[in-house]
């Protein structure tokens, strides 16, 4: 994105490699696109330029030195524009920053939990000589301003001030270049003038899809009714559905993939067939496809995230084998390259 003839605007290709330098060959017509985001997006959320659970900015000397604020933003921006899954991980407050809401005060879990706790034992606090020393034993009141307090009485307005110099004051050069990535295409525009629309993408939770989700999801591709491959593909879509039933109690709260624990859930599955983890903001170009595997000997399931269709196999004749086949492909589907 660093290269000079890099346009936003212009259809993105990305192709993977692995540890060799072997690339896995798949013509990028969305798949893989979709995919780059999420783990871009995911890494992002992870970093230290964003902390807590509801994420926050955190000022970090060196992502702003080397500008990743910005690229942060611009992958954002990118991201919605292109095809790919929203970030559902910015706080109310940080969202009321960027889009300049002047009605919306930080409170006390709006600041990092180390500065939090030091506040809350100066709010605690009803003796002058005990206040005084925790603001002159903590440097996080000097920093903000306050370096003593003469007053009982001076405390919530101390209070007050050092919140909203770590959740405004301090963090304003991480935010100026966070919101001139997200200028990208033009979305941080719309986002202010629509914010309404854009703080479920934003800011809420992801909705784990369900079973019965990801099933309306696809159309199936069956053979003709009465023919015998149709009688064996009704009996595999019976056990992808029971598949998928099995898979829903897997689903973890935060619908981050369970693989790693040797759990399938069903956003794993949504993920091997299309790339994404959720059904991102512009959808999808097509509606996904499952087909199945007429005339291939093999037992493992085929995905096909560009054109996003989902292969099953049709050699199982029991449904354990059939959910083992499923569960080791999906399972590791993400290790591309490794063995």
């Amino acid at each position: 994105m660093r290269r000079p003839t890099f346009s936003p605007y212009k259809k993105m290709f990305v192709k993977f490699s692995d540890i060799e330098g072997l690339s896995e060959g798949a013509i990028d017509d969305g798949g893989p696109t979709r995919e780059l985001f999420r783990l871009v997006l995911t890494y992002i959320k992870d970093s230290p330029m964003f902390v807590g659970n509801r994420k926050k900015l955190s000022l970090n000397a060196v992502a702003l030195e080397n500008k990743h604020y910005f690229e942060a933003g611009r992958i954002i921006a990118l991201s919605l524009i292109h095809g790919g899954p929203a970030p559902h991980f910015v706080s109310d407050f940080l969202f009321s920053l960027i889009v300049g809401d002047e009605n919306t005060k930080p409170t006390f879990e709006d600041v990092e939990e180390d500065v939090r706790s030091t506040l809350i034992q100066l709010k605690n606090c009803d003796c002058l000589s005990d206040a005084q020393n925790i603001v002159t034993d903590n440097n996080i009141f000097s920093t903000a301003g306050y370096s003593f307090i003469f007053k009982i009485e001076e405390i919530p307005k101390v209070l007050e001030g050092t919140v909203t110099f770590f959740t405004v004051t301090r963090i304003s050069d991480a935010l100026f270049q966070f919101m001139e990535g997200l200028k990208t295409c033009n979305v941080y525009e719309y986002l202010t003038k629509y914010p309404h629309l854009f703080k479920r993408y934003m800011c809420n939770d992801i909705i784990a899809i369900t079973a019965e989700d990801l099933d309306n999801l696809f159309e199936v591709s069956y053979s003709a009714i009465g023919s015998n491959t149709r009688k064996v593909e009704n009996k595999v879509i019976t056990y992808f559905r029971d598949f998928l039933l099995d898979c829903e109690g897997n689903n973890s709260q935060d619908i981050s993939s369970t693989c790693s624990h040797g759990k399938v859930s069903v956003t794993d599955v949504m993920v091997f067939a299309t790339g994404a983890d959720h059904i991102p903001p512009l959808g999808f170009r097509t509606k996904p496809q499952i087909e199945f595997l007429h005339g291939d000997s093999s037992i493992y399931p085929k995905a096909n995230t560009c054109s996003l269709t989902l292969q099953l196999p049709v050699a199982h004749t029991k449904y354990e084998e059939f959910t083992n086949a499923l569960n080791f492909s999906i399972a590791n589907c993400n290790s591309f390259g490794f063995s």
